[in-house]
């Protein structure tokens, strides 16, 4: 009797697709994950974010109520306001307080006059007037 020989014919492996499966639920597993990291620290953030923006609101509120104030107090448009600290370079008690000045002459004139031909203001004291 003669014998065959045998090919063996190679099938797939039977589980190979459990493992394919597996991998991709790991994978997917570990992309939720990180994304719900993500997402939790974007909601950190932006109520972060938000507590800026109270503030920075406030101190805007805070700074047009005492701009508002020290024009109440410096009266009308004929009055300027300066820091202390233009009066003296050295020795002052308190530099950075705020003094008001009339921009009016004691007859009443302007200290101030345009002059385009000089250039824009020109200071009446300067003058002799």
């Amino acid at each position: 009797m003669t014998q065959r020989w045998r090919i063996p014919i190679c099938l797939p492996q039977r589980g190979f697709a459990l493992v394919a499966v597996l991998s991709c639920m790991v994978l997917l597993t570990l992309l939720v994950v990180g994304l719900l990291n993500l997402s939790a620290i974007a909601l950190r953030s932006a109520g972060q974010t938000t507590y800026v923006v109270r503030a920075q609101a406030n101190a805007r509120l805070a700074l047009i109520l005492a701009l508002g104030d020290l024009q109440r107090q410096a009266g009308p448009d004929t009055r300027a306001t300066a820091a202390a600290s233009i009066l003296a370079a050295d020795g002052l008690a308190q530099p950075h307080w705020t003094g008001v000045w009339s921009t009016r002459a004691a007859d009443g004139g302007p200290l101030l006059t345009r002059d385009d031909k000089a250039g824009g203001l020109s200071d009446t004291r300067s003058n002799g007037a």
